[in-house]
């Protein structure tokens, strides 16, 4: 920083004692949309004066784990020994249309991942806070993306070699954060007495869907994909229930927190003098690895309905009395 005390002459001609003192400031230039730290202008794609990578890193990664060393990625560094680098939280990317960023990129995110300033290897800092669904909850339950966008400066040790062109001096790191299976599915219901209870009058017609609570699980691609299966104390097979289970639109998925609408089916007609009641488990499970289950016990009621007509238990016999 530089200033200047200018003179300013006195309307009697004196410049000996200036009726104002000017301070001027010249300050490094300032970047867009930096938040704060004093880093270089991103420029659009269309136009660019930066390199772009992407690195990949699974959310089970413990700390130190190393998601990757620029210098492997980019030629133009190999070379630079006397390069050094600094890496900087970039958060949202402005007009971006679909929400691919995690919100915590501007805050939580610093202290993820950190940077050696000589070698130019990213790894992780702290593993705790390296959460898919936490750090990206807009992405649970679908195929998006999650990901923390950060800007690596690369300066030279010795500031009297020629500047580095901006396209080399300015990296643009998009990483990417893979998910594992690591949230079991669980039913949006609120079961307070040890289990959800289903009354069926004993009449109910053969077809009939009983809706059952959905599961949800924050995982995304296979190991949020659910499979529900049903076994009563008769068996898996020996009762009169099947499930019925439709998919959802990923539009509908988004909306109601889950991707399947299950419901319980009545495969034959229920018979309450034969039995009155079934203990179920419900048990859905994802298809990741290794597989998570989760399950909910199912108390079904067949209540009695006027379907039986009165009959007489005791013969009436016919006896002939002589004289008559």
């Amino acid at each position: 920083m530089r200033s200047f005390l200018p003179l300013v002459q006195s309307v009697f001609g004196d410049t000996s004692s200036p009726l104002l003192i000017l301070l001027l400031m010249i300050l490094p230039w300032q970047p867009y949309a930096a938040l704060g730290f004093n880093i270089p202008r991103i420029r659009k794609a269309e136009t660019p004066d930066f390199t772009e990578i992407s690195l990949f890193v699974t959310e089970n990664a413990k700390s130190g784990t190393v998601v990757g060393v620029l210098k492997q990625y980019l030629s133009f560094l190999k070379s630079g020994d006397d390069l050094r680098y600094q890496i900087y939280n970039l958060g949202l990317v402005p007009d971006s249309e679909v929400q691919t960023v995690s919100p915590y990129s501007t805050n939580e995110s610093d202290s993820i991942f950190t940077m050696d300033t000589i070698s130019s290897t990213i790894s992780v800092a702290d593993s705790s806070k390296l959460d898919r669904e936490r750090l990206c909850p807009f992405a649970s339950v679908t195929e998006k993306e999650c990901s923390l966008n950060y800007g690596i400066s690369v300066t030279r040790n010795d500031k009297s070699a020629p500047a580095l062109p901006p396209e080399q001096s300015w990296i643009k790191v998009k990483i990417v954060i893979n998910d594992v299976n690591d949230c079991a599915p669980q039913f949006n219901d609120d079961i307070t007495k040890g289990c959800k209870t289903i009354d069926l009058p004993e009449d109910t017609a053969v077809g009939t869907k009983i809706h059952l609570p959905d599961a949800k699980d924050l995982d995304s691609l296979q190991n949020g994909q659910l499979i529900y299966h049903l076994n009563c104390q008769n068996g898996p097979t020996n009762h009169p229930f099947a499930l019925y289970q439709t998919r959802k639109s990923a539009l509908e998925s988004d909306a109601s927190n889950g991707i399947s609408s299950i419901r319980l089916q009545l495969r034959y007609s229920l018979d309450h003098e034969e039995q009155s009641a079934y203990n179920c488990t419900l048990t859905v499970c994802d298809n990741g690895t290794p597989i998570l289950c989760s399950t909910m016990p199912l108390c079904i009621t067949v209540h009695d309905v006027n379907d039986n007509a009165p009959f007489v238990f005791q013969k009436i016999s016919k006896r002939m009395v002589k004289g008559f």
